[in-house]
Formats: C-alpha cells, sequence, structure tokens
C-alpha cells in the first residue's frame, strides 16, 4: 500500500480486530494473505522467528498457569505479522507526513520529527548490531551471556551520543518547535480497496466484543 494513511488505518484496525479474539485474528489473518505479500513482507526472517519463539514461549507459560495459552499465541502471531508487514512497507517521511496531515505545522510537525527519529535510531541499532556481531564472529568468540551485556552497554552509549550530536545539531540551525511541510501522498485504488477490506474485519471483532458484554450481562 503506497498511501500510508489508508496503511496505517488497516493495520490499527485489523491488529484490534486479531487481538480481540479467534474470530478476529482469523479474519485478520485473512486479510493478511490477501493484502500483503505475505511471507516476502517479513524482511529479517530471523528476527521475527526469534520474536514468534518468545510469543510461543509466552503461551506455554500461560496455558501452564491455567490460561488460554493457545488463543494467546496465535492472536498475538497474527499481530507480529501484521506489525513486520506495516514496518517492511514503512518509508522515511511517512510518519511525519502524517503526523502533519493530521496535527499541523506545530504539534504535527514535533510528534512527526519525534517519531522519524526514534524508527532511525532502531535502524541504526540494528546495524550496529549486525556489525558488532559480525566482529564477534571474526574473532572466535562465543555469542553469549558474557557477550550480551558489553554489546547491549555499548550500543546504548553509541546511541546516546548520537542523540547528544543530534540535539547540539539542532539547536545550531536554530530548530525551536514545529516547521513547514505540506504532505504529499500516493496512491491508487487498490490501496482504498484494501482499506475497505479492514472494515468487516473490524466488524467481526465488534461482533465477539458485544457478545461477550451480552453474556457478562
Amino acid at each position: 500500500m503506497q498511501d500510508p494513511r489508508l496503511r496505517l488505518f488497516a493495520v490499527c484496525t485489523v491488529s484490534l480486530a486479531a487481538f480481540s479474539g479467534m474470530p478476529g485474528a482469523a479474519a485478520a489473518l485473512l486479510w493478511w494473505l490477501v493484502c500483503t505479500p505475505n511471507i516476502r513482507s517479513l524482511g529479517r526472517p530471523r528476527t521475527f522467528a526469534g520474536l514468534a519463539a518468545v510469543i510461543v514461549a509466552a503461551g506455554a507459560v500461560t496455558h501452564l498457569a491455567g490460561g488460554s495459552g493457545p488463543d494467546y499465541t496465535l492472536r498475538m502471531l497474527v499481530v507480529l505479522l501484521l506489525a513486520t508487514w506495516a514496518y517492511s512497507e514503512f518509508r522515511a517521511g511517512d510518519l511525519l507526513n502524517i503526523s502533519v496531515w493530521l496535527f499541523g505545522n506545530r504539534t504535527g510537525f514535533e510528534l512527526g520529527l519525534i517519531a522519524e527519529m526514534a524508527l532511525e535510531t532502531l535502524d541504526k541499532i540494528w546495524h550496529d548490531a549486525s556489525h558488532v556481531r559480525m566482529a564477534i564472529s571474526l574473532k572466535g568468540m562465543p555469542c553469549g551471556a558474557r557477550t550480551i551485556v558489553p554489546v547491549a552497554a555499548n550500543l546504548l552509549l553509541i546511541q546516546l551520543k548520537r542523540s547528544e550530536d543530534l540535539a547540539q545539531l539542532l539547536q545550531v540551525r536554530g530548530y525551536t518547535l514545529g516547521g513547514s511541510l505540506c504532505p504529499e501522498f500516493a496512491g491508487d485504488r487498490k490501496d482504498v480497496f484494501f482499506a475497505a477490506l479492514a472494515i468487516p474485519v473490524a466488524f467481526t471483532a465488534l461482533i465477539q466484543v458485544s457478545d461477550i458484554f451480552i453474556l457478562i450481562q
């Protein structure tokens, strides 16, 4: 989906439906299969597999504790698929454009700028971590508990230094609050169609929530 506004609407709507219960999760999974590139949207399969393993482990613990572990696991895996697709479709400037479109050139610009810098920081952390992992493997050192703590501390210090440099750069350039931006969005009828398909998925969740509310009453 090229239009970030429709993409954000669709992913939020379908994710809430998936989190509401199994019918909503099934409808959200069907939407993901029809409206996204599916497996090609995973981008980094190892990262996805690691996050999925954490969800499965949490579901197993929930099941052993007497909760609905399988239900939780399936719902969260669908939410993870949707989040992975949304992240893979993200382009630099999307959040800034959406924020300015929603809230204007003052508050919207500020919120969008913060969101853009946060995502850029995540990308840099991933890039730095991959270089550190490569350096460790070249040295023949095992990647274990002994290396995780110093590597994480080093990455944190690097990001703090970058944040300080960025703050100084904005100060030197005279940035105070807000800015001027005219958002431009590209899209086609297919984007509108896929976003519209998210609405029936939301109705599936609403029906389930209303049924639960009636049972409680």
